[in-house]
């Protein structure tokens, strides 16, 4: 949960209609507004005094800058998480429902998902509260890009608006987006509280707001000036304060204040991004737009944000990504130990990589170029610095009984390479055509690099980046038959790679069918490994893995409806569940069957 709620005295009104909400019959209150209207302080405060008053069920903030935290179904898991530590029997209802369906979690059906995690736990719950409160913010942010979550966001949307009959009477659902045209077409209108950015205390609140910010900066009689220029955006005040706290604030007001004209809330908040990047001392100087392009026009792309330390080498900088981070404070920021950087507010980013609204061709941001850029840099840095056993394991010994394997991490495998490692194919997937150097670096990949990038994804639990990355990829570089025998690879030894990441050269290569491209490829790079002289196929089979779980004779088998699962029957009365693209079993048995 943010940690920031609104400045006290502001948005009373606001919240004590939503105050109000919560004893009426209305099920869900749904607010919008533009970027930088305050909705997640909105939504923050809203969460903060539920949680005061012993009723929130669980909240949820989702984060543009990281892309795992887009994705609808953890959106559901971790509001199910949270209700189970919020009373105990919604814990007991949940745990029924997972004793009956222990694949729930990992189901692609949302609407299963949250009936059967949240709303049916809810209503069997005999709860003390008079009702639950759940908090779901940014909704707009929802879906991330990946190939596998390019619908989600429209099935969360969906799965909401079609729930709504089912909600049970105890539960209260308070959402915020932005205005977006297929959120507006899914929800009932009935739901939508939309911000009025003029109201009379939208913009008294914007003076207080402004006064807090501004009194050791400005005088006072520049604050109603400022508050006018804002269009009612909080994110247009918290950007002048930072822009002036920077240096030279008496210049800096004259030039937010210079433009005469107003126009709508977006078109202000251009105006002023634009202004404050100008008003950089080295706008002058063309090596100042080349570093914010390696710097910035990397940022935007990422699919999660790095440290200073780790931008520097992930994008093999000539100078510190942090000469640029301090002098752009009014639009990036450091936010952990880690030093961490992030844009402050998503409508920045978005300001610059929009050619409609960014007019300025050296600060505009070319996504589908960065992401090539990223796609080459990732490639390079895996080329740079993978090798066999990175961390120095013991080959004796499983990846669970190694005590020191996050030390180990932390030491060989700095978290550029990590990032490297794990979305260099979304890079790639976000290109809209391949270059001849990205795609002789994945030759190169797939020829030299493919068996130490397992081993990372093995070490950093990430298995499931592995095939996701390899479809996606394949999708670009369909002739490459190497690729295509490396996906047979993974199918086959999905288990061991988890398991044991030496066991990549010393099993699973060795029992490569030894008349493959594959093998032939990687088996004369290495010496010393086992080699199996007879009793081995040539080729791969047409079985691709094999689902390891029955003590029985196994009676049925039948795929999911979307074809995403498999569910096996036996005579040792179980019921199996198993991820039919790795063959990876889900959940334990479920017995008595």
């Amino acid at each position: 949960m943010p940690e920031h709620a609104c400045l006290a005295g502001t948005r009373t009104s606001l919240l004590k209609t939503i105050d109000e909400w919560t004893t009426s019959s209305d099920s869900v209150y749904w607010l919008t507004g533009p970027a930088g209207a305050g909705k997640s302080t909105i939504a923050a405060t809203v969460a903060l005094r539920a949680a005061e008053k012993g009723i929130l069920g669980g909240s949820f903030f989702l984060h543009r800058d990281f892309s795992e935290q887009r994705n609808a179904h953890l959106v559901v898991n971790s509001l199910a998480f949270e209700l189970a530590q919020f009373d105990s029997q919604i814990a007991k209802g949940i745990r029924k429902v997972l004793t009956r369906y222990p694949d729930l979690p990992s189901s692609l059906s949302l609407q299963k998902k949250f009936l059967g995690l949240i709303i049916e736990p809810i209503k069997d719950a005999s709860i003390s509260q008079e009702f639950i409160l759940l908090v779901i913010d940014d909704l707009d942010a929802l879906d991330d890009g990946k190939a596998t979550y390019s619908t989600l966001r429209q099935d969360f949307l969906s799965c909401l608006a079609n729930l709504e009959s089912d909600l049970p009477s105890t539960l209260k659902i308070f959402l915020t987006s932005r205005p977006e045209i297929d959120i507006l077409e899914e929800f009932p209108s009935s739901w939508r509280h939309p911000l009025d950015l003029g109201a009379t205390e939208t913009q008294d609140d914007l003076k207080l707001f402004t006064t807090s910010c501004m009194t050791k900066i400005t005088k006072k009689y520049s604050h109603l000036e400022l508050v006018k220029k804002s269009c009612g955006l909080f994110i247009w005040i918290q950007t002048v304060y930072r822009f002036l706290k920077q240096r030279d604030p008496k210049i800096r007001l004259e030039t937010v204040l210079s433009s005469q004209s107003l126009s709508d809330a977006e078109s202000e908040l251009d105006k002023l991004y634009m202004r404050a990047l100008l008003h950089h001392p080295d706008t002058s100087d063309l090596v100042f737009y080349n570093r914010f392009q390696q710097v910035v026009g990397g940022m935007v792309v990422l699919f999660e944000p790095l440290s200073s330390t780790s931008l520097d080498s992930l994008f093999k900088l000539s100078f510190h990504s942090d000469d640029i981070v301090s002098s752009l404070q009014s639009f990036l920021q450091h936010t952990d130990e880690q030093n961490t950087v992030q844009f402050i507010h998503p409508s920045f980013s978005e300001f610059l990589s929009d050619k409609t609204r960014c007019k300025n061709d050296q600060l505009r941001i070319d996504k589908n170029f960065q992401h090539s850029v990223l796609a080459k840099t990732c490639l390079v840095r895996m080329h740079e610095m993978l090798k066999r056993n990175i961390c120095d394991l013991d080959p004796l010994q499983l990846n669970g009984e190694i005590i020191d394997m996050d030390e180990r991490i932390i030491k060989h495998i700095p978290r550029d390479l990590q990032y490297a490692c794990q979305y260099w194919g979304y890079h790639i997937h976000s290109m809209p055509e391949l270059n001849a150097e990205v795609f002789e670096l994945v030759k190169d990949f797939f020829q030299d690099t493919l068996l130490y990038w397992l081993e990372i994804l093995s070490l950093l639990e990430k298995m499931g980046f592995i095939l996701e990355t390899l479809n996606i990829v394949h999708e670009k570089f369909e002739l490459l038959i190497l690729m295509e025998d490396s996906k047979k690879f993974v199918y086959k030894f999905y288990h061991l790679i988890g398991q044991s990441t030496l066991h990549i050269y010393d099993s699973a290569l060795a029992f490569t069918p030894q008349q493959t491209i594959f093998y032939e490829n990687f088996s004369c790079k290495w010496e010393k490994y086992v080699k199996v002289l007879n009793g081995i196929l040539l080729q791969w089979s047409t079985l691709i893995t094999v689902c390891e779980g029955h003590h029985d004779r196994v009676t049925c088998v039948a795929f999911s409806p979307d074809g995403s699962q498999i569910v096996s029957g036996s005579h040792d009365t179980t019921l199996c569940l198993w991820d039919a693209k790795s063959g990876a079993a889900i959940g334990e048995p479920l017995k008595g069957h």
